[in-house]
C-alpha cells in the first residue's frame, strides 16, 4: 500500500512539472471511475446497473470537459508527458483504494497509516538521498 499511495503521490508531483494545473485536474477527475474499474478488475466486484451507468456518465462528463463540448477537439487531442505520468498516478491511487478494501478490519487506521508512511518513505528514500547529494 505504501508503494501505491506514496508512489502515486510522488508520481503526481513529478507530473505537474510537465503539464498544466487544468490538465492535471482533468486527469484527476477520472479517479473515482478508475477506482471502481480497479475494484472490478482486482476484486472481481460485480457492478450494479446504477454503478455502470455512473461510470458511463462520468466518462461522458470528462470527455465533455476535455473537449469543451466540441468533439472535433477529441479528434485532435494530444497528451503531453505530464498528462500520461499523472495517468499512472491515478492508477496508483486506484489500486491503493482497492487494496485498502482487502485489509482485515481488526487493524487500526493509525497502524495502517503508520505502515503506509514507513514503507512509502523507504521507497522514495534512495531518490531523496541521491537528490540531496547532488
Amino acid at each position: 500500500m505504501g508503494f501505491f499511495m506514496i508512489g502515486a503521490s510522488t508520481i503526481s508531483l513529478v507530473a505537474v512539472n510537465f503539464t498544466t494545473a487544468t490538465n492535471a485536474s482533468l486527469v484527476n477527475a477520472t479517479q473515482p471511475t478508475t477506482t471502481v474499474l480497479a475494484a472490478w478488475l482486482v476484486l472481481k466486484i460485480k457492478l450494479t446497473k446504477i454503478q455502470t451507468a455512473g461510470i458511463i456518465a462520468a466518462a461522458i462528463g470528462i470527455l465533455i470537459m476535455i473537449s469543451r463540448a466540441d468533439f472535433q477537439v477529441l479528434a485532435n487531442l494530444e497528451f503531453n508527458k505530464g498528462d500520461l505520468i499523472f495517468g499512472v498516478a491515478v492508477f496508483g491511487y486506484a489500486f491503493y483504494a482497492t487494496t485498502l478494501q482487502q485489509l482485515p478490519r481488526r487493524i487500526s487506521l493509525s497502524c495502517i497509516m503508520f505502515a503506509v508512511t514507513i514503507f512509502g518513505s523507504l521507497q522514495v528514500l534512495p531518490f531523496y538521498t541521491a537528490e540531496s547529494i547532488i
